[in-house]
């Protein structure tokens, strides 16, 4: 009976001084975290007025727009296209002759005039034309050019040197034309020759793009 009061009796006196020792760990702990959170709290302020000052110098080099936006409608490109074949065949051709390709047209911003067969450039820039002719030639060869305002830029040519052959030349250029610029068909050389129609000989000019 004395030794079990004596062992409950030293139990007792030892547990207070081990919950006082598990005490100050704790309070060691909770000072350190404290600390640390101090710590972490200036860091990240200064962080946040180092963050704020680099926004504050990247505002300073923003220039506003001066541009007025309201109602403002996006820049239409002007299209403009022709195609279109003789209506019939064509002989006792010369200088002046006339080449009007009016049938099956495609004449989109109206640059053909029908009455005169010119292209008549509608908006400045850079031109797509081709020339495709159906054609024979009594005297050898038969040449044609596609002028603009009566000065030849492109040539179609076909012909024989031993016996009558119907052949078919074509070719295509690009020209700079400006507002105004006319292009059309002309006869070079070759008596007797004939243009034939049959949706084959045709004359093209197209806007690429503008200057």
């Amino acid at each position: 009976m004395f030794w079990a009061v004596l062992t409950v009796v030293g139990v007792a006196v030892m547990c207070p001084g081990v919950a006082e020792g598990a005490q100050g760990t704790v309070g060691e702990q909770l000072r350190l975290l404290l600390r640390e959170e101090t710590i972490l709290r200036e860091n990240l302020g200064d962080r946040i007025q180092s963050l704020r000052a680099e926004a504050s110098s990247i505002g300073d080099t923003i220039v506003p727009c001066s541009c007025n936006q309201t109602g403002t409608r996006p820049v239409r490109i002007p299209q403009v296209s022709y195609t279109g074949t003789l209506p019939s065949a064509m002989t006792s051709l010369t200088t002046s002759t006339s080449f009007n390709f009016t049938d099956d047209l495609t004449n989109i911003g109206q640059p053909f005039n029908i009455t005169s067969g010119h292209f008549v450039v509608p908006v400045s820039g850079i031109y797509g034309f081709s020339l495709t002719m159906y054609m024979d030639a009594v005297n050898y060869w038969t040449v044609l050019e596609l002028v603009k305002n009566d000065q030849p830029f492109m040539y179609v040519r076909t012909g024989h040197y031993t016996s009558k052959m119907v052949n078919m030349a074509t070719n295509f250029g690009l020209v700079n034309a400006t507002v105004g610029d006319e292009v059309w068909v002309k006869f070079v050389t070759s008596s007797g020759t004939r243009v034939y129609a049959d949706g084959v000989s045709t004359f093209t000019g197209v806007l690429l793009f503008q200057l």
